[in-house]
């Protein structure tokens, strides 16, 4: 949408498309894998993702790590 209006866009999948969330949860798998061999605890649905930690320390390293397999080896940009 821009503004009030639709516009025909060819790029990529609507996100309420439900192969939009499988291939989402296809791709984000590695990052699923690479977190548990890290020992953490994650819970995600698509592209929300909870890391559970038990102080702020811990968290803001697992935000660290986090963010360099999703944006350096996934090529995704968090948010």
């Amino acid at each position: 949408m821009i503004g009030e209006d639709w516009e025909v866009s060819t790029v990529g999948s609507p996100k309420e498309d439900v192969i939009s969330s499988l291939l989402a949860n296809i791709y984000l798998n590695a990052f699923d894998q690479e977190m548990k061999q890290r020992n953490h605890r994650l819970v995600r649905y698509v592209d929300d993702i909870l890391i559970l930690c038990s102080t702020k320390k811990p968290a803001q390293e697992a935000l660290r790590i986090a963010s360099q397999i999703l944006e350096k080896d996934l090529k995704l940009t968090v948010n």
